[in-house]
């Protein structure tokens, strides 16, 4: 009895901790991207200040 319940009870911190690794992921996706969007942001500044 006992050994089933610590299965099932495993089974569910799994699924829990996937997802969480699955939101952290997503979260570090985003970031990435959004950093990636401000460095362009600022090559481009700097481009036009060049250019002037």
């Amino acid at each position: 009895m006992a050994s089933s319940t610590t299965a099932s009870w495993l089974r569910s911190e799994k699924q829990r901790v996937d997802a969480l690794d699955l939101n952290t992921y997503k979260m570090l996706c985003d970031k990435q991207q959004q950093q990636r969007l401000h460095d362009e942001e600022e090559q481009r500044l700097h481009d036009e200040k060049k250019q002037l």
